[in-house]
């Protein structure tokens, strides 16, 4: 997946989350965490216009954690459920937790 997929699909996956929320918690309730592989994170860096060296460490207000263990990068909701960003894109957020 290209990495403007990848950060588009983070939009749409924070949108859906939203939904899930009500309105008034909406300020309470913690954004979910990106958590990616470093190649990842580098990419992204890159492809909009970080230099070598420079470190992402938020999109969409969302906290990027580097995990090189995961193939993909994935969201971690408030409340501890993952979602892959492939599922996010396709059919909405789908919890592979």
């Amino acid at each position: 997946m290209h990495t403007l997929y990848d950060i588009a699909a983070i939009g749409n996956a924070l949108q859906l989350l939203k939904e899930k929320i009500h309105p008034s918690k909406w300020a309470e309730t913690p954004l979910p965490v990106i958590a990616a592989p470093g190649w990842w994170i580098e990419r992204v860096s890159a492809d909009f216009g970080g230099g070598e060296g420079d470190t992402l460490d938020q999109i969409h207000g969302c906290k990027i954690v580097q995990q090189n263990a995961l193939a993909s990068p994935v969201l971690v909701d408030h409340d501890g459920k993952t979602y892959a960003l492939e599922a996010a894109t396709a059919t909405g957020t789908t919890a592979t937790q």
